[in-house]
């Protein structure tokens, strides 16, 4: 009852909207028809207005085949007016037939004679029944003017094709009477283009009754013949409904034989295999943010705990004991630096994977790391600092971020070094990779180092190889995952060599250009 009716069910059960538009097979069947009717319309028309032509044009070689066939004497006697009309009767008893009319003018264009009547039926009586022509046939007159123009007009009348004020079609045919140069009169035949016309009609009814049967079988044998066509679009459009995100994996058949079907087939495996791909990282980042979050928790709880367990000491009675007090306070203090730096450096990093870029412009790397030669002094203490640099290491990169990739490295180097006997050593090359100049920068110590098993989770964030130790140097486990970001964004890349208790080397190339 509450079944979408605009909704169809596919074999595997998925459910699509029912289109209001017609099939794929019905819209080519109505296209297809609508090409075939114009051009077996176009034909007919072609046909039709040739044959009519055809038609017309025997008509008229029939008028000029008799008007040849006049004797000559009768031509030639026609001279004066009274000839003319003394030849009038002779001359259309020569030339009328069943379907011809003949009339007779004088040179002024008047009407001296016609077979209407009398030459009609002199021309039947002489004929069997069965080939007697109507007893009665109009002549056709085209007036005073248009033949004592024909009369005046040098050379011979050709024949016309008339349509009279009834709608009749005619052919006429003229030959002038007596002499050429000064006609005693003129001789017009005539025949109805009415039975042509039918013709023409009767032609084109059959052509169109032919056509309908060839439109209709045409129809028949197109539709079987697109529905075996399109049978490789209606499978893969099967295969494409059973698809699910359970059945990823699956790929459609790319050799239907067609070359758009399989084309497309191809195109669709391929948005498959990009959308495996995207799940697989999405589920691949899903993960790492619950590890992430897990681990902020982790950090954050830490810290708060402290400062919770001391406050309330504080609170419960120990102020009044001033050694306590300071003890307390100071770890409060401690506890909440380090929450201040942990969330600066989670904005640090949230910054940096959100911006995507970063501001490079033209520098001097070894410059940056000789300005920075006191500062690392500073947090080596004691600690035997190296510098290895040649006199300029010209490239491109945004100093504030580079500087922070320095002093992460170094001191996660100090974090990890023995406080007397620790030594630090920072050297910068010029080195090669993947056909592109750059330089490589190495922070290296003679520290702890970490095991081979570890090495692939050095850059993970809140990843330490001793969680107590760093904890207790302040380390937070992000230094060396923005080390990574920075050095992303840069187009270079952050590498870890280590061996345990013999030291560690992190090197980063950077790009010169």
């Amino acid at each position: 009852m509450g079944g979408n009716r605009n909704e169809k069910t596919s074999p595997g059960g998925a459910r699509w909207p029912r289109h209001v538009g017609s099939s794929l097979i019905r819209q080519l069947l109505y296209r297809f028809a609508l090409i075939l009717l114009g051009v077996v319309m176009l034909i007919g028309v072609l046909q039709a207005f040739s044959l009519r032509r055809a038609m017309l044009g025997q008509l008229q070689d029939l008028l000029e085949s008799r008007l040849h066939n006049v004797p000559i004497h009768l031509l030639a006697s026609s001279d004066t007016a009274e000839a003319v009309a003394r030849n009038a009767e002779e001359l259309m008893r020569a030339l009328v037939d069943r379907d011809v009319t003949v009339q007779i003018l004088d040179a002024s264009g008047n009407r001296l004679a016609d077979s209407e009547v009398s030459i009609r039926t002199w021309y039947n009586e002489r004929l069997l029944p069965l080939e007697r022509g109507p007893d009665h046939l109009d002549v056709p007159d085209l007036g005073v003017a248009a033949y004592r123009e024909m009369v005046t007009t040098a050379g011979f009348p050709a024949t016309r094709i008339v349509r009279m004020t009834d709608g009749e079609e005619m052919v006429i045919g003229f030959s002038k009477l007596g002499r050429m140069n000064a006609p005693a009169g003129l001789l017009q035949l005539s025949v109805s283009a009415e039975e042509a016309e039918e013709l023409v009609w009767r032609q084109m009814l059959v052509y169109l009754a032919l056509a309908v049967a060839a439109l209709v079988l045409g129809g028949l044998l197109a539709s079987r013949v697109l529905r075996r066509t399109l049978d490789p679009l209606r499978k893969l459009n099967e295969a494409v409904e059973a698809q699910d995100a359970a059945s990823l994996e699956r790929r459609i058949a790319e050799d239907a034989g067609q070359e758009e079907v399989d084309r497309l087939s191809h195109a669709y495996n391929r948005m498959l295999e990009r959308l495996q791909e995207a799940f697989a990282l999405e589920r691949i980042q899903r993960d790492r943010m619950q590890r992430f979050l897990s681990d902020v928790a982790h950090e954050l709880k830490t810290p708060l705990t402290s400062i919770h367990g001391f406050a309330e000491v504080l609170l419960m009675g120990a102020a009044e004991d001033k050694a306590q007090t300071d003890e307390a306070l100071g770890i409060i203090r401690s506890e909440s630096g380090r929450l201040g730096e942990l969330v600066q450096s989670l904005l640090d990093l949230a910054g940096l994977e959100q911006g995507g870029t970063l501001s490079r412009e033209p520098g001097d790397l070894a410059a940056l790391v000789r300005s920075m030669q006191s500062q690392l002094q500073l947090l080596a203490g004691k600690r035997d600092v190296m510098l290895d640099l040649p006199e300029a290491a010209p490239c491109r990169f945004a100093q504030d971020r580079i500087r922070q990739v320095v002093l992460n490295l170094f001191q996660n180097a100090v974090t990890h070094t023995d406080p007397e006997q620790g030594r630090i050593r920072i050297a910068i090359r010029e080195a090669e990779r993947e056909g592109r100049i750059g330089h490589l920068l190495t922070v290296g110590d003679n520290g702890c180092g970490i095991a081979p098993e570890q090495l692939d989770r050095v850059f993970d964030r809140f990843w330490r190889a001793d969680r107590h130790r760093s904890r207790r140097s302040g380390g937070n486990g992000l230094g060396l995952a923005i080390v990574q970001t920075i050095v992303g964004l840069h187009g270079g890349v952050v590498q870890v060599q280590s061996e345990v208790e013999k030291g560690t080397n992190f090197s980063v190339w950077l790009p010169v250009e």
